[in-house]
């Protein structure tokens, strides 16, 4: 049988064990509400290369004013504006007949000094002849034949040819004008030879030198371009950078006009997942259930934000914006 000490002592010990019943659940409830909820995405998942473009022009790198070497007069201009020439193809023909009678001259003056060279050697081994005399005979011969090629060489300018294969794009010379030397005859374009430049803010070239691949899209058509240089210094006009790239399959016209793309290859944060908290641009990340926030450099808002964290990071993507630096957080959903 119970005394009455016992009895009495029921009531206090069931009050206790229901306050600490209370407590515990309460404690539950507390954790239950400090832990918010959260989705998270692996960096891999929503990491971006931001897209860059710039405009960029086909151009030459031969661009050429042939101009005649003598005076002559022009007797005939082979090729007009828009023709298509190819490698040594006659442009402009001169009158000749100054030159090739210089070179006749020459021929018989280098034909006259071989013969006395050789009567001055037979001489010579009969002790005939000084050797001052000999020597001159010798000098004489080198003239001449120093004068031969300098007429055939005169000759040769009368008919102007095409250095390159390419297309005529101003016919300057008119039969019957008097050529004089460094006078223009014929400007033509190289049509083999092309690269493409390009104008881009600084910021952006940075990007450019490591990016793979590069395009050049023109009148509808895409074409691969591979960089051949960005130059180490800024237009004083556009305060930009130009670059230069080289085509290493199918080309466009000379003087096509269009755009350069290219992906940055540094992994990127989005712009949307970017927060602000105690100043600083950042995002939230999982470790152990516990919101961390990391604080990105150079970051700014609107931008995506380069960065070097490990591709499997768990970014906090829903109920970022309602989080504070080692929150608790419950992850309800992992994409």
């Amino acid at each position: 049988m119970p005394n009455e000490k016992s009895v009495n002592a029921w009531p206090g010990a069931i009050y206790k064990a229901t306050l600490v019943i209370v407590i515990a659940l309460h404690a539950g409830f507390s954790a239950a509400e400090e832990s918010k909820p959260v989705t998270t995405k692996k960096l891999a998942d929503v990491q971006v290369h931001p897209q860059h473009s710039a405009p960029a022009t086909v151009v030459s790198l031969n661009q050429s004013l042939i101009s005649a070497q003598l005076s002559a007069r022009i007797t005939e201009v082979a090729v007009r504006v828009g023709d298509t020439v190819k490698k040594d193809q006659l442009l402009v023909k001169l009158d000749c007949r100054d030159s090739e009678l210089v070179r006749q001259s020459s021929v018989a003056r280098k034909q006259l000094a071989e013969k006395d060279l050789a009567r001055a050697n037979k001489l010579k081994l009969s002790s005939s002849i000084a050797l001052s005399n000999l020597n001159q005979r010798q000098t004489e011969l080198i003239h001449a034949r120093v004068a031969h090629q300098q007429a055939n060489l005169q000759v040769a300018r009368c008919r102007l040819h095409s250095p390159y294969h390419g297309v005529i794009t101003e016919r300057i010379a008119a039969v019957g004008s008097l050529a004089t030397p460094g006078s223009p005859m014929i400007r033509l374009i190289d049509i083999d030879r092309l690269e493409l430049k390009a104008s881009m803010p600084d910021q952006d070239a940075h990007s450019l030198i490591s990016a793979n691949p590069i395009t050049f899209t023109t009148g509808g058509t895409t074409h691969p371009v591979k960089l051949r240089t960005v130059m180490p210094l800024l237009d004083s006009q556009s305060n930009n950078r130009n670059a230069r790239f080289d085509f290493p399959g199918s080309k466009p016209l000379s003087g096509a006009s269009g755009r350069i793309e290219w992906h940055e290859n540094t992994q990127h944060i989005p712009a949307n997942l970017v927060v602000e908290r105690q100043g600083k641009l950042g995002i939230f990340i999982d470790q152990n259930d516990i919101a961390i926030f990391v604080p990105l450099e150079n970051a700014q808002t609107g931008q995506d934000v380069a960065t070097s964290l490990p591709a499997d990071t768990d970014i906090i993507i829903d109920g970022r914006f309602g989080l504070q630096p080692d929150d608790g957080i419950s992850v309800t959903q992992t994409h």
